[in-house]
């Protein structure tokens, strides 16, 4: 019989009792004669007895209740299972609604009717049912000393050392599990001392790891079959109760034999959830580590010294244990602990460790490493891989994270690609999805978005592919930032709203933060500024949350681009000096230059905007000067074509010259088809060398879509929107002309075919589908007269427009007979369809129409202003 159990009341006795219930009804159907109640010390099965038995009942079945089975003849089980627990990362909601916490709740209201389950207590709530498994007994018990003691400080007694003591908070259930203890055979205890070390999750595959390390299997059964073990779906755990019980008998693990047991096992449990991770199932493998990363670290500390030295015959567990150290760090950032990282590393120091270690731990610690750049020691890692398996998908992988962390992008780009081909000869989708990863890394950084894209979807395909939920939140937001580039507004926020939903899913802030600021981009380049400047202030919050200072900086220098283009100088400067101070805890290079080098843009554009261009100059010359060699064609050829443009303004054709030419040879080495920025900077050399032709040509090439107009339309025809990279190129250009043909490149930017009809703002110039351009600024009548036309052709509703409201528009106050307003009128159309018009003004029966035979653009009121990133 079972020791006695704090009093359970019996609304508490129900707690999640449906299927206890559900089946005591099928026992009695079935006409048992002999049920054991089983269950944990504190699971209230006295309380559940006494509900069901009915007094008097001769018919019904002897009930007897016990922490094991008796195993006596015609004995039926049923077993009462611990209260549900909130899953972990669970809300302060969720932690509310789960069973164990509402049971805790009930039973502490009842010595403070005050508590309750709010946002900055649900942890504690959540830890105190779970220090105690969740047994309402032992609920019960705990809940009244709250009455002296706060949530925090109720936890705190809870360790194992003190919650099982004769005055501990469970002292009355003490008994009953150090008696569970003492009753099992040596081979159980022996098998419990090694389990209550170790994390507390144990996979169906893991017995049979106990199996080799000398324990039999079943001994395991006698561990469940004492209420030692519970289930939870899968898997087994050890009662955080039965672990207390080891610690108050003293039967820690003490022999080297048993921590040798102990570190097998723990060593085959990292393997299996560092394997697991790489199939596909990385989402429940990351969520056990994070979960576990105490228990992991505790382990570590076991095994490892702080020299990084370990007892012969468990390096190979060091390493497996090791694996799930880096997982976690390069997932969850600072999810590991600093010194238990530090001391991974020393451990891998040793170059004949190095030697033995099993290569899928050698391709973690290089990832880690990686994000780290420790470029000496992720030497030391990948020769070491390297020597042992050099067609390995892992190993090659692991050489393109040393050609990245080398700032070798036309390595890494031939490593990436090999890592693709081996990881495909060998199936291993994993390391595939990553390869491609750096294969984005390695198009960006040569301008080649379209390929950027490619392999970014190829990526994706790979991670779904896997069933990778951590792979999506590796690519989709490369994609963002790609299709950001390209202009493709739509992709991108499908591609985001992707990016979201699996960041909220495998608990990444960062990727949710770095998606945030490559949409930001997007709706910078459709010149949405609240928006933008909305979606930059959430991601520099939780760059600054997960104390990133390399990508707050470079988010709060967007920021003051945002700001600066809407004109809050003042707001732009407070910004660039954070993101300035931000940086002297910067870690990687790369990141640092980029952040110099677009701050300095946007001091340039503060400048520009006061009409100081030697200034604006000085900042663009100083930033090429200092970060020239750590960045890609993308981000210097914008900054060479100001050069060119700052230069002709100051009057030093030279400089200009000099700029063009560089920017011309920067363009020339990148892969085909060029970037939008060595368009610019070919088109601008064109229009300063007055190679028209080749001008236009180059100019064509940006105009993937018009520079004004309405918005897309939902039949997929050409979009119209302010393309960054033409407003640039054709800013570029604009210092260079005078006013006669500046229509001209503007109209090529907009039209590179010639078929559209383009018309000045004030309708004072036109150029036909297929022509040249038209001035009618001498006669003021035809202007309005094309005007009134293009007005009503553009409208929300084309609409014809009657003889007399043209005559009207046009001759406004004149009185006139009929027959001479028809003849003035048609005297006008006539001179427009001999300008060229002919076959484009129609008579439709209503009115007149203007009816282009492609679409009609009309061209800015100035120069469209100049936006950089």
């Amino acid at each position: 019989m079972s020791a006695a159990e704090p009093s359970v009341t019996p609304e508490l006795a129900l707690y999640e009792r449906e299927a206890a219930l559900a089946a005591w009804q099928r026992l009695r159907g079935v006409g048992a004669r002999h049920v054991t109640v089983i269950g944990p010390p504190g699971v209230g099965k006295r309380a559940f007895v006494r509900h069901v038995a009915v007094a008097g009942d001769a018919s019904g079945p002897v009930v007897v209740t016990s922490t094991h089975r008796l195993g006596v003849p015609g004995e039926h089980l049923l077993e009462l299972s611990p209260l549900t627990l909130p899953e972990p990362g669970a809300s302060a909601a969720e932690i509310a609604q789960a069973t164990a916490v509402r049971c805790l709740l009930r039973a502490a209201r009842a010595v403070d009717p005050t508590l309750a389950v709010v946002e900055h207590n649900a942890s504690d709530w959540l830890r105190i049912c779970r220090l105690v498994d969740g047994l309402p007994g032992a609920l019960v018990a705990v809940a009244s000393r709250l009455r002296v003691l706060t949530l925090g400080q109720l936890a705190d007694r809870l360790r194992p050392s003190e919650v099982l003591s004769p005055t501990g908070p469970l002292a009355a259930l003490a008994p009953a599990w150090l008696d569970a203890v003492r009753h099992l055979t040596p081979d159980g205890r022996a098998a419990l001392r090694s389990l209550a070390a170790l994390p507390d999750a144990i996979l169906p595959d893991t017995a049979e790891a106990l199996v080799r390390s000398g324990v039999p299997l079943d001994v395991l059964t006698e561990l469940r079959d004492a209420s030692l073990l519970r289930r939870d779906g899968e898997r087994l755990r050890v009662f955080e109760l039965a672990k207390a019980a080891v610690w108050q008998l003293s039967e820690t693990p003490s022999g080297d034999g048993e921590l040798r047991q102990a570190a097998v096992l723990l060593g085959d449990l990292c393997r299996d959830r560092v394997s697991r991770y790489t199939r596909g199932a990385e989402l429940a493998a990351l969520r056990w580590m994070q979960m576990e990363q105490v228990n992991l670290v505790a382990a570590w500390d076991g095994l490892v010294t702080p020299a990084g030295d370990c007892p012969a015959g468990v390096e190979g567990a060091a390493w497996q244990l090791a694996s799930a150290l880096v997982v976690v760090h390069s997932r969850y950032d600072a999810g590991a602990s600093p010194r238990a990282l530090t001391r991974v590393l020393r451990f891998a120091e040793a170059p004949e460790r190095l030697e033995r270690a099993p290569l899928q731990a050698l391709g973690w610690l290089a990832r880690c490493l990686y994000d780290l750049r420790d470029v000496e020691r992720l030497e030391r890692v990948v020769w070491a891989a390297s020597e042992r398996a050099p067609r390995d998908p892992g190993v090659i992988w692991a050489q393109a994270c040393l050609a990245s962390a080398r700032n070798e992008p036309e390595r890494l780009d031939v490593l990436a690609r090999q890592a693709v081909e081996a990881a495909r000869a060998a199936g291993e989708l994993f390391w595939e999805a990553r390869s491609w990863a750096f294969c984005v890394l390695a198009a960006t950084a040569r301008g080649d978005w379209r390929d950027g894209r490619t392999s970014g979807q190829n990526g994706v395909r790979c991670a779904e592919a896997l069933g990778s939920e951590v792979g999506l939140c590796m690519m989709l937001p490369n994609l963002v930032f790609v299709c950001a580039r390209l202009g493709e507004r739509r992709d991108a926020r499908v591609h985001a709203e992707r990016a979201f939903f699996n960041a909220d899913r495998c608990a990444d802030r960062r990727t949710y933060a770095t998606t945030l600021a490559n949409l930001a981009y997007v709706e910078l380049d459709w010149d949405d500024l609240p928006e933008a400047e909305g979606l930059l202030r959430r991601a520099l919050a939780i760059h600054l949350q997960l104390g990133l200072p390399d990508y707050a900086s470079l988010t709060e220098v967007s920021l003051a681009q945002v700001l600066a283009l809407r004109g809050d100088a003042a707001l732009v400067e407070d910004h660039l000096d954070r993101a300035e101070r931000r940086l002297d805890g910067a870690h990687f290079d790369d990141d640092l230059a980029v952040t110099e080098l677009r701050a300095a843009s946007v001091r340039a554009d503060l400048c520009e905007a006061r009409h100081d261009w030697a200034a604006s100059l000085g900042h663009v010359q100083r930033a090429l000067g200092a970060v020239d060699p750590h960045v890609g064609a993308e981000e210097r050829l914008p900054l060479l074509g100001r050069v060119m443009a700052l230069s002709h303004v100051l009057g030093d054709p030279n400089a200009a010259s000099i700029a063009a030419r560089d920017g011309a040879a920067l363009a020339a080495r990148c892969v085909n088809p060029h970037p939008r920025a060595a368009w610019e900077v070919l088109a601008t050399l064109g229009a300063t060398e007055g190679d028209w032709p080749n001008c236009a040509k180059r100019l064509a090439f940006l105009a993937r879509v018009p520079l004004t107009g309405a918005p897309a339309t939902e039949g997929g025809e050409l979009a119209y929107h302010s393309s960054l990279a033409i407003r640039a190129a054709v800013d570029l250009v604009w210092y260079h002309l005078g006013d006669a043909r500046r229509a001209d490149v503007v109209a090529w930017a907009c039209d590179p075919a010639g078929e559209a009809m383009v018309l000045s703002h004030d309708g004072s110039r036109f150029r036909p589908p297929g022509g040249t351009f038209v001035d009618l600024s001498h006669r003021p009548a035809l202007v309005r007269l094309l005007t009134l036309l293009a007005d009503a052709r553009s409208a929300p509703r084309p609409r014809p427009l009657t003889e007399d409201a043209l005559v009207a528009a046009l001759w406004p106050g004149e009185k006139m007979l009929q027959a001479a307003a028809t003849n003035r009128l048609q005297n006008a159309l006539s001179l427009l369809r001999k300008s060229g018009l002919r076959d484009h003004i129609a008579f439709t029966g209503e009115g007149y129409v203007l009816e282009p035979k492609g679409q009609l653009l009309v061209l800015p009121e100035d120069r469209p202003a100049l936006r950089r990133r």
